[in-house]
């Protein structure tokens, strides 16, 4: 069994906002899809791609939480300070 690497988390703030709101819509579609007379392998696929898109989801939005800390972190700001 091969195991896929998670997506690396883009490098800039706006790229990360912007693949944020890309899994956000994906999700939106695909609970926006489910209706009760779908067929079973049509909701497996549905739940398929929001059990895919809500770890990235969760990665992303843990990403751009630590990058917001990150820049208010007060050692990271003296070391900056000090290198400029």
């Amino acid at each position: 069994m091969t195991s896929k690497k998670p997506a690396p988390i883009p490098a800039t703030r706006e790229g990360l906002d912007e693949e944020i709101a890309i899994l956000r819509e994906l999700i939106h579609k695909a609970a926006a899809k489910q209706t009760a007379d779908l067929q079973f392998e049509e909701q497996l696929e549905l739940l398929d791609t929001v059990g895919k898109a809500a770890p990235a989801l969760a990665r992303m939005l843990k990403a751009r939480r630590d990058l917001a800390n990150e820049e208010l972190d007060p050692a990271a700001l003296l070391r900056q300070a000090l290198i400029e």
